[in-house]
């Protein structure tokens, strides 16, 4: 062994260094050792840590940061699409209740044969209007559910509620067209036999114009209410 004082090799039994004649202790001597070898299994553990930590941990945590981000930005990105689709629904029905409107007030000072032309352009306008209103309504609600299972399934009490919102929605969506339909046959079929609106048109635009008021409203809080399950902080608004 080495002397602890002067470092020149001594006998292991030896009491005294024969060199500097210092006395030994051999329990100090154990204990240096034991510190020196705590000290390197701490030493051991930093290392094997901080691999833990820059190998498995670390990249942990950022796949699931990263993961946040791209549920986030998916689901702000259908809230958005909600909206857009709400209001190009919106649009398309206000398209068609304008045009309805608009035609019985225009058809009052007509000749008959003027009537029925203009009947005929209304009734293509109308069928256009109509096919561009199917092309978007009837789908995107129901597109927006399987939407909503990527990159992950809302939690389950939000995945109900859309489901209810969408049924809401697919159901007053369904009255408003039951509305406009009785719009048609009044300003349109009615009229037909006699080259002139008939007579309690104005009646009848009354009555729908109250239920499709009340149906746009429900309308458009499913469709708020849909974006908001997607995009709680969200302050975007359909129509507001």
């Amino acid at each position: 062994m080495l002397c602890p004082q002067c470092a020149e090799s001594i006998p292991t039994a030896a009491k005294r260094c024969s060199h500097c004649h210092s006395d030994l202790d051999q329990t100090t001597g154990r204990r240096r050792f034991f510190k020196r070898a705590r000290k390197g299994i701490w030493v051991l553990l930093s290392i094997v840590g901080t691999a833990l930590l820059t190998t498995w941990i670390v990249p942990l945590i950022v796949d699931r940061v990263n993961h946040q981000k791209t549920l986030y930005e998916a689901r702000v990105r259908i809230a958005e699409q909600v909206i857009e689709n709400g209001n190009a629904t919106e649009t398309r029905l206000d398209d068609l209740e304008t045009i309805l409107a608009i035609f019985p007030q225009d058809a009052r000072e007509l000749s008959p044969a003027q009537f029925r032309e203009e009947q005929a352009q209304a009734r293509s306008r109308m069928t256009a209007e109509y096919l561009e209103f199917n092309r978007i309504g009837w789908w995107w609600f129901r597109k927006t559910q399987r939407e909503a299972d990527f990159p992950e399934p809302l939690p389950d009490d939000r995945q109900k509620e859309l489901r209810r919102l969408a049924d809401e929605y697919d159901k007053a969506l369904y009255q408003s067209t039951i509305a406009l339909t009785a719009e048609w046959n009044a300003v349109l079929r009615e009229g037909a036999s006699k080259g002139r609106p008939s007579a309690d048109v104005q009646k009848v635009f009354a009555q729908q114009a109250l239920i499709l008021q009340q149906l746009g409203e429900k309308r458009r809080a499913c469709v708020n209410d849909m974006a908001h399950l997607f995009d709680q902080h969200s302050k975007k608004r359909l129509f507001e």
